[in-house]
């Protein structure tokens, strides 16, 4: 699973225009398909689509396209993202990443006045012509102004977000529905996730809690504290895959919420007595039927 914005900040597909612990501004070109990738989107996002065309699918499995000339608003949270060509051209996007904090600090809240939206994790609509207009204002700013950009991106957000405001009536109240948690049963959700690269407290945000009450929750239910029980899951898939596959350490380690193949090596060291080695899975006889019994 890809961690965005992380992930993109350093691909050579990626111009990032701005970057700040509450907003990210940048744009993604592509000449190349890049299909069927799940990805935990860790801020709030939107996802201006230029040229070609987004296929998105939600956790819950709804499919939506964005063709050149609409965009998404994505509510932090996994999803699976493909990005496609247009005819005779690659893809391009201006992608918009920010906290829940900012969005109060805009003054998009519920008690100022503005309705709240439908709670919905993916929002889809049309970009106003002239924000062809504002796209070559931040190039502009990013290319020629850099020194001032750490003051000015800020603003242009603004400037952004009151357009799309202005232009569209959805907007203000679908924003606003972006800091809402939606509740998913506690166990359905650990056991289709417990093997993604996640911390606690994105497991507490996706599944509809607050960290407290997750934590709180999940030891009333399972009887055991968040991080043990995901470490024994994973470790149990990792030997599950060591003794049914020919994967490398470092590809079951991923599979297993690992970007660290050395810290996956030391976890599993730790809870079977051995390391995650071909040369020990042989000399142990580990295969996929003794796992399973």
């Amino acid at each position: 699973m890809l961690i965005i914005p992380d992930k993109l900040l350093h691909e050579p597909f990626i111009e990032v225009f701005f970057q700040s612990p509450e907003m990210i501004f940048m744009k993604k070109k592509l000449s190349q398909e890049l299909r069927g990738r799940e990805a935990y989107i860790s801020r709030h996002a939107i996802s201006f689509v230029i040229k070609g065309k987004q296929h998105i699918r939600t956790y819950e499995g709804e499919i939506l396209t964005a063709n050149a000339g609409e965009f998404f608003i994505f509510k932090r949270g996994i999803y699976s993202i493909s990005d496609l060509l247009g005819k005779d051209e690659g893809f391009e996007s201006y992608l918009v990443f920010f906290t829940d904090d900012l969005i109060s600090k805009l003054g998009f809240d519920s008690q100022q006045g503005y309705a709240l939206g439908e709670s919905k994790d993916l929002n889809l609509f049309k970009q106003p012509p002239y924000l062809t207009a504002f796209w070559q204002s931040i190039e502009s700013l990013y290319h020629n102004y850099k020194e001032k950009a750490s003051k000015l991106f800020p603003i242009k957000l603004q400037e952004l977000f009151s357009i799309l405001e202005v232009e569209i009536a959805e907007f203000s109240p679908s924003l606003i529905a972006l800091q809402e948690l939606k509740s998913l049963s506690l166990k359905a959700f650990m056991e289709q996730n417990f093997d993604k690269p996640l911390t606690i407290e994105d497991y507490a945000y996706l599944s509809g809690r607050s960290e407290s009450t997750f934590r709180r929750e999940f030891k009333s239910k399972f009887d055991i504290t968040p991080r043990k029980w995901i470490i024994s899951k994973r470790m149990e898939k990792a030997r599950q895959l060591l003794g049914s596959t020919h994967w490398e350490v470092g590809r079951i380690a991923m599979e297993v919420g690992y970007e660290n193949t050395s810290h996956f090596i030391s976890e599993f060291k730790k809870h079977f007595g051995y390391t995650p080695s071909k040369a020990e899975v042989s000399r142990l006889g580990i295969s996929d039927r003794k796992t399973a019994s």
